[in-house]
């Protein structure tokens, strides 16, 4: 049917071109349906579209054509070089096989010109292995050098090789050659183990070695700098550098379990490395030393526990006298030139690994330990602290039935499934691709690994650091704060459960946290606990260190309004580090050692220290008026250093509190928050559960200030931390809590009218009624036990007795489960030397009916 418009039958090309076929026509159908309501079939809007796509398409056909041109020309390069190289090789074996067929060339040398040309052939076809039989390579190579070898040989001749004219071209041919002969000596040693020594010694190629590198051309100045060319071009810029065949020794040499210095090519490979480290030394080159020194510590530091190696010792040794400044300088030069991010995982692994290992070995030289606490913030994280510390994934498990409990109840707001877990699910994954990499490695590895907890390690490099110049302690790059970085990383990677429990009590952390911890709560380093040594204490010199940086925020920020902390992250490690240190030593430290020997602080300190955390704690948790994003999937790392260091503080702030409780070392209204309105008025009592794992989740919640308002943020506080409001405010609202509870209870019985009934039997009253109390307390609340209760005794024959319960039947059952409860033939309870009772720990029964 007409539709009134009128619509070309064929679509005619205007422009004269033979129309593009796929790409076009694709393009013109996913555009169609978009355009199908702007663009009339037809049209000129419809002419210039397909011109404008035909111009594109034409565009694209012309960039692909030249992609390919370009493609097919490198590889008609490659095909032309490779050939090339097949009969630049296929004239030089012929050429060799004609000189050994003429001439004995053990004895005999070959002209040095005639030895050039081959050398420059070989070089250059080298590179066919792959179409080459390698066993036809290899015996060529081996012409070459023996021929190189016996013309070396002759320092008599002048036209020797050795006594020509050594410019860029000789230096070239000389390195490389070096090169081919420590991957060849490296190869063999793989495959025979290096088990015939006398063969070793008569290797031409490790008499090749002497021979360019050694000659007797070092002699003279000029000799001595083509020696350092050579040098530098066979670490440097070589395929196969003298640092390559020194990690493969090393390699080699654990998967053998056996030494291999009286070889004569590991002598001659630690001379030559030995040589290499020393050229900028000889002349005067840091540009070259530099570079040299980079290539040597990326090679070193990443072959897996190349620190305990002894070829990596005697080579330091002959550098240098001082192996912890050689090794620091080594370090540092690395970290400079190299961008220590794009490190993989296995990488990381082992460069910790070696420096921990190096920094134990060289006796903790103080240069070398500020080099690598830079390096451990800088490469540690939170998978390879599982990895090395057997981070299991319970911990997980627990938070998640906790989270899940907590989403049960309306009233609790919820926090990040990461909150009390560093155990991400995904990191399992780059966990076992890394365990693969490292291959054998990872035992040796993981040995270096435990250094750093399971020693005196971490205690001792703080101790260093803490004891160094502390002018610079505001720096970002701080060696004390990047230390303790890699500290905190470690504590809330192995141990975040322990760190953010608030509860002051012994709980058993993991054996990585446990030796840790103990490590940096006994005196630093020796002596007794005999009169005031505080200055042993790793505590005290932390304290000092965060109260130097207190005051020097506070110089900074003078003439502000406001007079908070204002701490950077690198600090807020530093303080995590101290408070649970100092928590961790107060657990098992004695009332005597606290307050008459005062260690591991003074009393004026622990004053000091108390009203630091009051005050923090004050300023994170109730003045904190602007929300963070904690409440995000999950907590970035800087806002779970802050979490965990409020936490941990707030932690040692109890226990600081317990202690003056038992022996007052501060006046009562020094742990009293300043501003704080009537409590009675402003609680929520809702908010107050008396749940020891919700503490952290108290704080998380106030820190949010997502329970904006007042009357449940000081809920919050009393379940925490109540010592911050006096006691008569506490007592008000103990009050309050009383006559609300008799308001409760008065309304349960106006709604439940009917007593709790109780069917008791007379031989088991001590059970059954721990049956009904649970019960009870199970199907209603706590405030049921307040009920009014029906006793319906059953005799022996399990008849029910007669009589009425107005009162005196209650009476008796109280009077008799009373007599029963206490009874000793139930051992329910153990007397003291007061004659007051105190329940069984080891009664099986109370544990049951407890549960």
């Amino acid at each position: 049917m007409f539709d009134g418009s009128f619509k070309s039958a064929r679509k005619v090309n205007l422009s004269g071109r033979r129309k593009p076929t796929a790409g076009y026509s694709a393009r013109i159908a996913s555009l169609s349906s978009v355009r199908k309501n702007e663009v009339l079939s037809g049209s000129k809007e419809e002419f210039l579209l397909h011109n404008r796509l035909a111009r594109e398409e034409r565009q694209a056909m012309k960039l692909r054509a030249t992609a390919s041109l370009r493609i097919q020309a490198q590889y008609r390069r490659y095909k032309a070089a490779e050939q090339a190289r097949i009969d630049v090789f296929t004239r030089l074996a012929q050429q060799v096989t004609q000189t050994v067929a003429s001439q004995d060339i053990q004895y005999n040398p070959v002209p040095t010109t005639q030895l050039q040309l081959y050398i420059r052939q070989f070089l250059f076809a080298r590179a066919i292995r792959n179409r080459v039989g390698k066993k036809t390579i290899r015996r060529m190579q081996d012409y070459v050098v023996l021929m190189l070898l016996v013309n070396s040989s002759r320092v008599e001749d002048p036209d020797s090789l050795v006594n020509v004219r050594k410019d860029a071209t000789w230096v070239y041919q000389m390195a490389r050659m070096c090169e081919i002969a420590l991957e060849t000596l490296m190869e063999d040693e793989v495959k025979t183990s290096m088990t015939n020594v006398a063969m070793a010694g008569g290797n031409p190629y490790v008499l090749l070695l002497e021979a360019l590198i050694y000659g007797r051309y070092t002699s003279t100045r000029d000799g001595q700098i083509v020696q350092s060319r050579v040098l530098y071009y066979i670490s440097v810029t070589a395929r196969y550098s003298v640092f390559d065949a020194m990690s493969a020794c090393i390699v080699q040499e654990r998967k053998d379990k056996k030494a291999r210095f009286e070889t004569d090519l590991m002598v001659q490979l630690l001379r030559i490395a030995s040589q290499t480290l020393q050229v900028s030394s000889l002349l005067n080159l840091s540009i070259r030393e530099n570079a040299i020194r980079q290539v040597f510590a990326s090679k070193m530091l990443l072959t897996p526990a190349a620190a305990s190696s002894q070829i990596v010792h005697c080579v330091a040794k002959s550098v240098s006298t001082n192996s912890g400044l050689f090794w620091a300088s080594i370090v540092q030069e690395w970290c400079n030139c190299s961008d220590l991010s794009i490190l993989s995982w296995y990488q990381r692994v082992i460069v910790i690994g070696n420096v921990v290992e190096l920094t134990t070995l060289c006796s903790f030289e103080q240069t070398l330990v500020t080099v690598v606490s830079y390096v451990l913030s800088e490469l540690i994280r939170p998978s390879l602290c599982h990895w090395a510390f057997d981070v299991k994934g319970i911990e997980h498990k627990d938070h998640l039935l906790e989270d899940e409990d907590a989403m049960n109840d309306p009233e609790v707001l919820t926090s990040p499934r990461l909150f009390m877990t560093s155990r991400d699910l995904n990191v399992d994954k780059e966990i076992q691709d890394g365990i693969v990499a490292l291959g054998e490695s990872e035992g040796s590895v993981h040995v270096q690994w435990q250094l750093l907890c399971h020693s005196s390690f971490s205690a001792r490099c703080l101790d260093i650091l803490l004891r160094r110049d502390t002018a610079q302690m505001h720096d970002e790059k701080n060696a004390v704060a990047l230390f303790c970085h890699t500290l905190s990383m470690i504590l809330l990677s192995t141990g975040r459960s322990y760190v953010l429990n608030i509860a002051a009590q012994f709980t058993t952390p993991s054996a990585a946290i446990f030796a840790l911890l103990s490590s940096m709560t006994v005196e630093q380093f020796g002596g007794t606990l005999d009169g005031k040594i505080t200055d042993l204490s790793l505590v005290n010199r932390l304290w000092m260190w965060i109260k130097l940086t207190l005051e020097s925020v506070r110089a900074q920020r003078k003439g502000y309004v406001t007079n908070q902390f204002v701490f950077t992250t690198s600090q807020m490690h530093v303080l995590l580090v101290l408070n649970v240190v100092y928590s961790h030593t107060l657990l098992g430290l004695d009332d005597e050692t606290f307050y008459d020997k005062q260690w591991p602080l003074v009393l004026t300190k622990v004053m000091d220290v108390v009203t630091f955390l009051k005050q923090l704690i004050y300023e994170t948790c109730w003045m904190s008026t602007s929300e963070t994003s904690f409440l995000n999937d999950c907590m970035s790392e800087n806002e779970v250093v802050l979490f965990s260091a409020v936490v941990s503080s707030i932690k040692l702030f109890n226990q600081l509190y317990d202690r003056d409780c038992r022996r007052p070392f501060m006046p009562e209204s020094a742990w009293l928050w300043p501003l704080m309105p009537v409590v009675k008025e402003i609680v929520d009592l809702g908010f107050m559960k008396e749940d020891e794992s919700r503490d952290a989740q108290a704080i998380f919640m106030l820190m949010t200030n997502k329970v904006a308002s007042p009357f449940a943020r000081a809920a919050l506080i009393l379940v925490s931390i109540p010592q911050v409001l006096s006691f008569n405010e506490r007592v008000q609202l103990f009050q309050k809590l009383l006559e609300d509870s008799k308001a409760h209870v008065s309304s349960i019985r106006d709604e439940f009218s009917r007593a709790l009934v109780m069917k008791i039997k007379r031989d088991e009253i001590v059970d059954m009624s721990f049956f009904y109390f649970k019960e009870f307390c199970d199907t209603m609340s706590l405030g049921a036990l307040k009920l009014r209760m029906k006793i319906i005794f059953i005799n022996e024959q399990g008849l029910v007795e007669a009589g009425i319960d107005g009162g005196g039947v209650f009476k008796e059952y109280m009077d008799c489960l009373t007599k029963n409860a206490f009874a000793p033939e139930l051992g329910l309870f153990l007397e003291t030397e007061a004659h007051l009772l105190y329940p069984n720990p080891v009664s099986l029964k109370m544990n049951f009916m407890t549960s």
